[in-house]
């Protein structure tokens, strides 16, 4: 259905000269600049906000909320895009005033990035726990312009960043682990699902000859230990660039999800003992063949060479996860999520011209504290890795990793999402921690080895502050809930199964956890047999399963591993028992 605003939303700017920011924490996620106008708006996630910026007078000129939660934004011909995460929305303006919405069109749920096709009309948008791609078709004619979906594709992960590959193919890259899906615009089709040997990938680019795709990611080693010495050498994590040839992505490939095919390229890592690089973010190209990719963790922005090796590294403001590049206009803009500023760069040397404040600074409340605090990499020994490169936006990767959360080295685990993570106590797949807060102390010191040499004091008020962003983060909703497809006869009988058969024992409501440890016929390297079951909560958005990841998917728990004797059941009840999963 298709809703025409002919009003701007709610204001919170008084017109020039009077006005001026007020006091919020804004968390600005992306840049607009247009160019027929050269005006630069910058989208924030916190207020739903678009903050306008005179560059030259290093000033913020306006401030308008247009949504309640901004994710993404990106121009087409003469209209800004804009995604509301909350109301589920692609919104519609015009360049010459973005802040006058347009259009309102509903997306799946839960979007979080736009990939544009210009000469086909076509918008496309990623939205992430319903794991769904909507094409929308933009009628040029109409004013203001009429969207309208053309296509819903599900996919077999949950897609974040996109990008255009060649004139009708989108290249959706996995929020959490490494799968990548490739999108023909014009068949309508999902044509090749591949992986990757890393996760997080959290920046896509087109080279300038089109022939290759620029990823940053990381790769976890499982068998890693997490010591000093093999955090110093990206032994536990390493921060990569890795290139791939386009005409690989976009051929054909086995479509089924359970094995997609592996794809290989060029990778560089990032960093060097000492100064490692944690949580590299958006990348792009310029015409020379030079890439620019913003360290998230460590707050820099680096340049690397076409041929060369060499990484010239800038310090900017915290957490830059935004970034527009204008080569025409010899300058870069980098939005620094977690001090709502913007960072002005001049690329040729690298240089901060400016720093813009989008508002006063605010004393944030521990939740918000807590959060910038999750995504510093400087926690952790030299700056190689945050809490979400394994806990990916405070989900998990779905890797092993060789910690000492069960008090022993040589017995990687699943890495354990934290979503609802405040609801399921106690933690630990051996549950030997009973206090959240010393459970994330004892991560910081021990998984990370830090806090690091330039790491912000991690007190115990700092340890509030980490506790109190972990603890209220939310469950991942189920699979078949965010796209409104349960069919709940299904379910209902699914349900008393879990029960009949005993799930409920291990898995209680409404946590669908235990304060206990149980045996439940496996065992670590160590021999170790008893342990704490995981909350079901949103175990549909998870997988490999089992301490182990012996389980590929959620159906493989119960037919090939016997699970709670669940082999034995009837398909059709099988089944039943999965929906009601799906549902959680």
């Amino acid at each position: 259905m298709l809703v025409i605003w002919a009003v701007c939303s709610e204001t919170i700017a008084a017109a020039e000269p009077a006005w001026q920011p007020q006091p919020a924490v804004r968390r600005p996620i992306g840049i607009l600049e247009t160019e027929s106008r050269d005006m630069v708006w910058v989208a924030n996630r916190e207020t739903g906000t678009l903050s306008q910026i005179d560059v030259p007078g290093q000033r913020v000129v306006a401030e308008q909320r247009v949504a309640r939660s901004l994710s993404a934004v990106r121009t087409l011909r003469e209209w800004c895009l804009l995604l509301d995460r909350e109301q589920n929305e692609l919104l519609l303006s015009s360049e010459a005033d973005p802040f006058r919405v347009l259009v309102r069109h509903p997306v799946a749920r839960d979007p979080v990035s736009i990939a544009v096709i210009d000469h086909l009309g076509v918008i496309s948008v990623a939205s992430l726990w319903s794991r769904r791609i909507t094409l929308l078709k933009i009628d040029y004619v109409k004013q203001p312009p009429r969207l309208q979906t053309i296509a819903v594709f599900d996919l077999p992960f949950a897609p974040q960043e996109q990008c255009l590959l060649w004139d009708d193919h989108v290249l959706v890259a996995d929020a959490f682990a490494g799968q990548l899906a490739v999108v023909d615009v014009s068949s309508r089709k999902i044509v090749s699902i591949q992986q990757i040997n890393g996760h997080n990938i959290r920046g896509l680019a087109r080279t300038w000859d089109g022939d290759e795709v620029v990823l940053t990611h990381q790769l976890l080693y499982p068998i890693g230990e997490t010591k000093q010495s093999h955090i110093t050498w990206g032994g536990v994590i390493t921060n990569v660039l890795h290139t791939l040839p386009i005409r690989r992505l976009t051929e054909s490939r086995n479509l089924d999800e359970s094995r997609p095919e592996r794809i290989h390229g060029s990778m560089w890592p990032l960093g060097e003992q000492g100064r490692a690089a944690g949580d590299p973010g958006p990348v792009a190209c310029n015409v020379s063949g030079d890439v620019f990719v913003l360290f998230s963790g460590v707050n820099e922005v680096a340049r690397k060479r076409k041929g060369e090796q060499h990484l010239t590294r800038t310090p900017v403001g915290l957490r830059p996860a935004g970034m527009h590049f204008n080569e025409f206009r010899n300058r870069m803009l980098v939005a620094n999520t977690n001090d709502d500023t913007v960072s002005v760069i001049n690329p040729l040397d690298m240089s901060v011209t400016s720093t813009i404040r989008l508002g006063p600074p605010v004393v944030k409340n521990p939740q918000q504290q807590g959060e910038d605090l999750f995504y510093d990499a400087r926690l952790s020994f030299d700056g190689w890795y945050s809490c979400h490169s394994c806990h990916s936006n405070g989900h998990s990767n779905g890797l092993l990793n060789d910690n000492l959360g069960d008090d022993t080295f040589g017995t990687p685990k699943r890495i354990l999402t934290l979503l609802g993570t405040g609801l399921s106590e106690p933690w630990a797949w051996n549950g030997s921690q009973s206090d959240l807060k010393n459970q994330i102390r004892k991560s910081v010191e021990l998984s990370m080895a830090g806090p690091g040499k330039h790491a912000p004091p991690f007190d115990d008020q700092a340890q509030e502050a980490l506790t109190a962003f972990v603890a209220l983060l939310p469950p991942a909703p189920g699979i078949s809930v965010v796209r409104e497809n349960v069919n709940e006869p299904s379910r209902q009988r699914g349900e008393k199964l879990f029960n009949k058969i005993g799930c409920s024992t291990c898995h209680q409501a409404p946590s669908y956890a235990s304060p206990l440890k149980f045996q439940v016929g496996l065992s670590d390297e160590t021999g170790y047999k008893e342990f704490n079951p995981p909350s079901l909560r949103g175990v549909s958005q998870r997988g490999p399963f089992f301490h182990d990841n012996r389980a590929k998917q959620l159906r493989d728990v119960f037919e090939e591993h016997d699970h709670a004797g669940a082999a034995d059941l009837k398909s059709t009840e099988l089944d039943d028992l999965v929906e009601f999963l799906r549902s959680l």
